[in-house]
């Protein structure tokens, strides 16, 4: 079981009193890997727990609700939400981002404190011994250089990451629909050169995206999440190769009037004819031509 911080705001929103969600919740973050993805059954919680495995169900029923008063709207309150579609187990923290980020900024103001510390210790020694004191650092600007020095390592880093992809996969990045939650494209990169080592070919991968494009635009799913992410796009199942058929449009009132008159494709002479010699329709008859 990993480590995370927890955040006191945890016991005073609105898990307040909500036992079983509470405890799953808290390990299920110390469960999670770096982009807040918890890829594990209820069982393997329960046996890495030693919980019964009903008290690991019953809070993550709770966590996967909708909960309007949830401080994080996204999801609709949700405060974790299924990794696959169709698969029961496997879940990403909708709020990981955001206590990740904050987590950053106390770990920045707890940097800040040290070094105000260790700064207020050398003068002290120096004053000790009867040392000139030195002219003080200032520890923002310290903190700053090494921000900027850490800037400039991750852009190197992402430079290095640009020049390592395939041909193909910034292609792949543009068009892949965008989804709601993590997307780890590094992930995805590590399955797309899977793939290519297996002998799938980018043009392939490409054309199977542009398919689940159009399908997830059609049916309404574009920056949902449910929409895939691109490392499960791209595994060991192959989704890029399914055909997603587009969903049967539905008849209008129009084209059901054409079909029980016989009037496909606009054909107007093969419509029903009545028998008009009592001067009406039969009763109840489907709308037709009618001939005097």
């Amino acid at each position: 079981m990993g480590y995370t911080k927890l955040f006191d705001s945890m016991w005073s929103g609105s898990l307040y009193g909500k036992f079983e969600a509470s405890a799953v919740f808290m390990v299920m973050l110390s469960l999670s890997d770096a982009e807040g993805q918890v890829d594990m059954t209820p069982e393997a919680i329960a046996g890495r727990t030693g919980w019964p495995l009903e008290f690991i169900k019953e809070g993550i029923r709770q966590l996967e609700a909708p909960d309007i008063r949830s401080r994080t709207p996204d999801a609709d309150g949700r405060r974790i939400i299924l990794m696959v579609d169709g698969r029961d187990w496997g879940w990403f923290i909708t709020n990981h981002a955001k206590y990740r980020d904050e987590m950053r900024s106390a770990e920045r103001r707890e940097y800040l404190k040290e070094a105000k510390r260790k700064e207020r210790e050398k003068r002290r020694q120096q004053l000790s011994t009867s040392q000139p004191v030195s002219t003080a650092v200032n520890p923002s600007y310290a903190y700053a250089e090494a921000a900027t020095e850490q800037t400039k390592s991750t852009t190197a880093r992402k430079r290095a990451h640009a020049d390592e992809e395939p041909e193909g996969f910034a292609e792949f990045r543009k068009i892949f629909p965008k989804r709601a939650g993590s997307q780890p494209w590094n992930r995805a990169l590590k399955a797309w050169k899977a793939r290519i080592a297996h002998g799938v070919t980018a043009e392939d991968i490409l054309a199977g995206t542009r398919r689940y494009r159009a399908f997830v635009d059609a049916t309404g799913k574009t920056g949902t999440e449910f929409v895939q992410q691109a490392a499960t796009f791209l595994g060991p199942d192959e989704n890029f190769r399914n055909l997603f058929p587009a969903p049967a449009k539905p008849e209008t009132a129009y084209e059901e009037i054409q079909r029980l008159n016989g009037l496909n494709g606009g054909n107007h002479g093969s419509g029903r004819v009545f028998d008009t010699e009592q001067g009406k329709p039969p009763v109840g008859a489907p709308f037709g031509f009618i001939r005097g």
